[in-house]
């Protein structure tokens, strides 16, 4: 040191100071320069994976969740031509192919459902994880595995934010019904209402049941 300003700036600068803990803790600074990257990496991987996620233009977006209520309330023809609308507007959207595949099912037209299912099927490492997880919960129902579908719905279900969880409610039900099993499906169908009273879907399906 040639002063005692230098001693007092060593002092002052504390274990923090880039230069200082590049000479003093080489490992540390060899650790910390190797977590900086990892997280850099992190970042620009995600930010790649979320450009590969397949996004649709608004106008095929609103159509498509048109035609997803409308298949919760129970109003397959209809979803059948809003999801075919979606179609012709953009034939690459995967999950349309896909809710198409599940409204087909429901009116027993097995073959175009089944059809829909393959033209969705090859898109699926397009799709963002929650979807992808639909897309196997339709493949399970329309081929026939109605306890492989329970089981996705529930973990679906598990994985929704709070403002959808009637939704996810609205759909474990249906997978419920479509097994035969109405007294789970009722209370399904209960919990989607409480959680969100002004869902027609669950009051629409609970009526039909009790009917």
């Amino acid at each position: 040191f040639q002063s005692a300003d230098e001693v007092a700036a060593v002092l002052r600068a504390g274990p923090a100071n880039i230069s200082h803990l590049r000479q003093d803790r080489p490992w540390l600074f060899r650790i910390a320069c190797t977590t900086i990257a990892a997280v850099i990496a992190w970042g620009i991987f995600s930010w790649w994976q979320m450009r590969q996620y397949y996004h649709a233009d608004p106008e095929s977006l609103n159509l498509y969740n048109n035609g997803l209520s409308l298949i919760r309330e129970g109003n397959y023809a209809e979803a059948t031509r809003v999801l075919e609308a979606t179609l012709k507007k953009d034939s690459h959207f995967v999950m349309a192919h896909a809710r198409l595949a599940e409204a087909m099912y429901d009116l027993d037209f097995q073959g175009n459902a089944q059809q829909e299912l393959l033209t969705a099927l090859p898109g699926r490492n397009r799709l963002r994880p929650l979807d992808r997880k639909y897309l196997d919960a339709i493949q399970s129902t329309v081929t026939g595995d109605a306890s492989g579908a329970l089981g996705e719905y529930r973990q679906i279900l598990n994985e929704l934010p709070p403002a959808d969880k009637s939704s996810g409610y609205v759909d474990l039900g249906m997978a419920y019904e479509r097994a035969g099993d109405i007294g789970q499906s009722l209370d399904s169908y209960s919990k989607a209402a409480a959680l969100n009273t002004v869902n027609p879907a669950a009051y629409i399906h609970t009526g039909i049941l009790q009917s």
